[in-house]
């Protein structure tokens, strides 16, 4: 009972509240990207609002946690040369 009481909770406050942190992180991620296109920033950015919109800090469901570094590489390929 208590686990359907805590789901209850962090979905209404993720569909809320988290929603916001959702779309700025999203439109924060892509100018990241655009402005930086060889920097992880827009994706480190965009894994931190996700867990703050998600309210990772509430205990009452404990899910599994991050503990992921991201790092991320880009290549820009040219289409327009045969090699």
């Amino acid at each position: 009972m208590m686990y359907l009481i805590s789901v209850a909770i962090r979905l209404a406050l993720s569909l809320t509240v988290g929603l916001p942190f959702f779309i700025f992180g999203s439109v924060l991620f892509l100018l990241l990207d655009i402005l930086f296109p060889n920097s992880d920033k827009g994706y480190q950015a965009l894994n931190l609002l996700f867990k703050w919109g998600s309210f990772y800090w509430f205990k009452g469901l404990r899910m599994e946690t991050d503990s992921y570094d991201i790092s991320v590489s880009k290549r820009r390929f040219d289409k327009t040369s045969n090699t």
